[in-house]
């Protein structure tokens, strides 16, 4: 399968796009698309489940929490100099849901999302793992999101652990 230069480029800019720096040879970009998926997911679902305390996915940083919620930032927005603009939790809670709703990859409806001192809490039932993660993942592009405490269930869900991760 032979792929237009323009596919390349935009395939590309991919990884710059969703916030995340993967040195990828140029050979290999036709499959980037694939591996940031694969990465997203699997960090995710590492935590969710309890195989591990944190992980990273680019600049995504997943931690398991006291409570046994995911909680999930981008590394480079928390580490920052200078002091984040803040953002009113309503005015947050509103631009969430209205970029949920322009995504074509979720269904906003049944996600329910709250906010709490930049928090975002998304709750509800999803198709997809996918969709779970494309959630997320708009949640934290949200100017004044701080983390997203993603719980969403979705079919053929693995339980999540409770107690401390394995080893």
């Amino acid at each position: 399968m032979k792929i237009a230069p323009a596919a390349v480029l935009r395939l590309a800019a991919l990884p710059a796009a969703l916030g995340l720096a993967l040195a990828v040879p140029a050979a290999a970009r036709a499959d980037l698309p694939g591996t940031v998926e694969r990465a997203f997911s699997d960090a995710y679902e590492a935590v969710r489940v309890g195989a591990r305390e944190t992980a990273r996915a680019g600049t995504r940083v997943f931690e398991r929490t006291r409570e046994g919620a995911v909680r999930v930032y981008d590394e480079a927005v928390r580490g920052a100099r200078h002091a984040p603009r803040v953002v009113a939790d309503g005015a947050i809670t509103t631009a969430v849901k209205a970029k949920l709703g322009a995504s074509r990859d979720v269904r906003a409806g049944s996600i329910d999302v709250d906010t709490r001192d930049g928090v975002v809490t998304l709750e509800g039932a999803v198709r997809s793992r996918y969709e779970a993660e494309r959630a997320i993942s708009i949640a934290l592009t949200t100017e004044g999101v701080r983390a997203v405490e993603p719980r969403m269930t979705w079919p053929g869900q693995a339980a999540p652990t409770s107690g401390r991760p394995r080893p």
